[in-house]
């Protein structure tokens, strides 16, 4: 605890060009030192993988090749039993006369040596008959009884017409042979129509023909090895043990170590036996009733993966010492750069604020610098803002103080009015005095920027019906509102604008009745007023003109545009300052049909 607080103490009292060095050092070096150990693994696992994928592609090449060798064999022995004059020749009973013997010599014999002579990979081809009146002919022709020693009729009997594969067979036979020869022999029963045994036919290829040269007891230093196992993982082999590397394996202990390994007919394993490191591939070749393992040694593998490990760590050290070296010198001038930067803020703390930094590059430090110098203007127009703001709200209170001690002596004036009015029974007029109170309440009075939509109605109406007194046509004013909507809240003097643009501007002139709807469409929380009337309409120049004017707030087109526009720009205004820019006003309208406005606003019942 005390260890990591010293620490702790220390790497506070280094400067921040130290702690970013470290900081930036520690987390180069941790992600690249497990960037290298993961690149490492990689590397050791893909090239393990390479060697097994050549082994398997070997193996296949392999398989292939012995396949055709199987096939090969199976091929001529087929040829050979399928010869009716050779099955008739070797089956009969009667005395051979010599001009009997000299046509089958030349019929069937010559044939036969003529398909060694075509397929050159073949050792030789052998029949050993069973009949005592025939005599051997070399090298085709044997008497059964040389191959009594080697067990090799009783396993073709018991195989029951199946071929018989020996592949770790010996030929010593002659002439022509001389010496002991390494072969893989097919042995197959030859029968004639009657199921009665004539004899054994023997095909056979030598052992480095039949096994691509590939077949080695185990050499002693070698890249490579290919073994044979029995299916019971014998080890197929004539000699008594195996030298590995200068190091004596015996033949049960190998096969003891690998047993447990060899699982179904194809597969690979990692192993080391005796302080060597192998792969091992096999592969189980059926007709032949063997396994066939080729064994690569790692001994390459193992330097070459040393050899990738040391270059990558020293990479890795030359990485993290030019990261250091460009981490000093980046830290370095980024730490100049900050030392201005808080220069410059204490000046704004004692109140200068007319402190400008130099902005020079185009990093991070220059675009803090450049927001820096913006923030200081911000700030200076910020606070001119602020001194008018504050001066017109003061002016405001005065003009709202005078507003009231007006509205409150009109207010009493029409009072008195609407008294003498009554004295004198002209309710008309009474009425009158009445209705511009509430008009002028309702307009001077603003507790609150919203009211009831129930209120903004009620001031519609009164509205129309003082208007009434003046047109020469009364205007017939329909609302079509939902009912439960009324008691929700508005901004207040929304409407009215709108009403008022409609008499002033739309029912100057028409000789039809003049006539306002107000209807509402909801969609999703907006209410939408539609204030819709039957006057003169507004042509397609001028309607696109004034939707330029309340949209950019451009005033400056002819005196009708105008005056239809301030109002509608001051009504945009409102709406977008307490509903969002997204809520605008619409305008739709027909020549001498009508006009309508469309007045989004968001739902508040509370």
């Amino acid at each position: 605890m005390k260890s990591f607080k010293k620490i702790i103490d220390f790497l506070s009292s280094i400067g921040i060009r130290g702690k970013l060095l470290i900081s930036c050092i520690l987390i180069f070096a941790i992600p690249i030192g497990t960037l290298g150990i993961k690149s490492f693994t990689n590397v050791k696992e893909t090239t393990i993988n390479e060697y097994i994928n050549n082994t398997r592609t070997e193996m296949k090449q392999l398989n292939i090749y012995l396949e055709k060798n199987i096939e090969m064999c199976e091929r001529i022995s087929q040829i050979v039993m399928n010869d009716s004059d050779f099955i008739e020749f070797i089956s009969s009973n009667d005395e051979i006369s010599l001009e009997e013997f000299l046509d089958f010599k030349e019929k069937v014999l010559n044939k036969m040596e003529n398909i060694l002579y075509i397929n050159m990979d073949i050792n030789r081809l052998r029949f050993y008959y069973s009949n005592p009146r025939l005599s051997e002919v070399w090298p085709i022709l044997y008497s059964e009884d040389r191959l009594k020693d080697k067990n090799i009729i009783k396993k073709v009997e018991e195989a029951n017409e199946i071929s018989v594969w020996r592949v770790n067979n010996v030929d010593d036979i002659g002439p022509p042979l001389r010496k002991e020869e390494k072969v893989v022999s097919l042995y197959k029963e030859v029968k004639n129509s009657a199921g009665e045994h004539l004899g054994i036919l023997e095909v056979n290829m030598l052992y480095d023909t039949f096994f691509l040269g590939e077949y080695e007891d185990f050499p002693e230093i070698k890249k490579s090895s290919l073994i044979l196992l029995s299916p019971d993982v014998s080890i197929i082999t004539n000699n008594k043990n195996f030298i590995l590397k200068g190091q004596r394996i015996s033949k049960e202990n190998f096969e003891q170590k690998i047993k447990g390994f060899i699982k179904g007919d194809n597969g690979y394993f990692n192993m080391s036996f005796n302080k060597i490191n192998f792969i091992a591939v096999y592969s189980y070749i059926k007709p032949l009733k063997v396994y066939i393992v080729k064994i690569v040694f790692l001994d390459e593998l193992i330097k070459k993966i040393d050899k990738i490990r040391f270059e990558i760590i020293i990479q890795i050290i030359i990485i993290i010492l030019l990261v250091s070296m460009a981490i000093y010198w980046i830290t370095s001038t980024l730490l100049k750069k900050l030392d201005n930067l808080i220069l410059a803020m204490r000046k704004v703390k004692d109140g200068d604020l007319d402190v400008k930094i130099d902005v020079s590059g185009k990093d991070e430090m220059a675009e803090i610098s450049y927001h820096f110098n913006e923030m200081i203007h911000r700030l200076n127009n910020l606070i001119n803002v602020v001194i008018r703001k504050e001066l017109t709200e003061k002016d405001a209170q005065i003009k709202t103080l005078q507003n009231q001690i007006n509205a409150h002596f009109i207010y009493n004036v029409l009072e008195n009015i609407k008294m003498l009015a009554i004295i004198d029974c002209n309710d008309k007029i009474a009425d009158v005095v009445t209705g511009l109170g509430k008009l002028m309440r309702y307009n001077i009075s603003w507790k609150s920027n919203f009211v009831y939509i129930r209120e903004e109605i009620d001031n519609i109406k009164n509205y129309i019906n003082l208007m009434n007194i003046r047109m020469e046509n009364e205007i017939k004013l329909e609302i079509n509102i939902n009912e439960r909507f009324l008691d929700y809240k508005m901004l207040k003097m929304i409407l009215q604008p709108i009403v008022e643009n409609s008499i002033i501007y739309g029912f100057d002139g028409i000789e039809r009745e003049p006539k306002i709807i107000i209807d509402t469409i909801v969609e999703d929380n907006k209410l939408i007023f539609e204030v819709i009337d039957n006057g003169v309409g507004i042509d397609e120049e001028r309607l696109e003109k004034i939707n330029k004017m309340i949209f950019y707030g451009d005033i400056s087109e002819d005196k009708i545009c105008k005056g239809i526009g301030i109002g509608l720009k001051n009504v945009s205004d409102r709406i977008k300052l307490y509903y969002g820019q997204d809520m605008n006003i619409t305008i739709e309208s027909k020549p001498n049909i009508y006009t309508k406005v469309t007045i989004p606003i968001i739902i508040d019942n509370k």
